[in-house]
């Protein structure tokens, strides 16, 4: 602790810059953290927007190739009922079939795509905010610091009031 005025107001102007500068930087952090928040967001949107795109045209070619298959199938059975089951019968049910085996495949990716995008935009979002939270505390540590070195100063102008007091 400094014993003189001067000493006590130094310390002060410096306590207060350091604490003009982490208001600055929690001014800074708060900025930050909003603008890297929206640009998460926007770009969590897109990646959503992209992916619902892919499955929804997916589901579209699925359901008009599985149409198609499954009208050509009517047809072939329509002209030959007693006939059994014909090679290509059999190569457009299996065809059908494995249109369906990769149109869930692409299905379940899409719905494990949201959920690894979601985890990776909360990380991303808990640590901003934690950045923010520090860089918050750090000014409030910085303000008291303040405080303290205002208190030092004060009782150090009372005392240089006095006669003895050293200068």
């Amino acid at each position: 602790m400094a014993a003189t005025v001067t000493e006590c107001a130094q310390e002060m102007v410096k306590a207060y810059n350091q604490m003009v500068s982490q208001g600055f930087t929690a001014a800074r952090m708060g900025w930050e953290q909003s603008a890297a928040t929206t640009r998460l967001m926007t770009e969590a949107f897109q990646a959503e927007q992209e992916a619902s795109g892919k499955i929804w045209e997916a589901s579209i070619g699925r359901a008009r190739d599985r149409s198609e298959k499954m009208a050509e199938l009517t047809r072939a059975f329509a002209a030959a009922p007693n006939a059994g089951v014909s090679p290509e019968a059999k190569e457009m049910v299996d065809a059908i079939v494995a249109g369906d085996q990769e149109y869930f495949r692409a299905c379940a990716e899409y719905a494990q795509g949201i959920e690894k995008r979601r985890a990776e935009l909360t990380a991303n979002m808990l640590k901003a905010n934690t950045d923010l939270a520090s860089a918050g505390q750090e000014m409030v540590e910085s303000a008291m610091e303040y405080g303290r070195t205002f208190m030092d100063w004060s009782f150090a102008a009372n005392r240089g009031a006095a006669p003895t007091a050293p200068f």
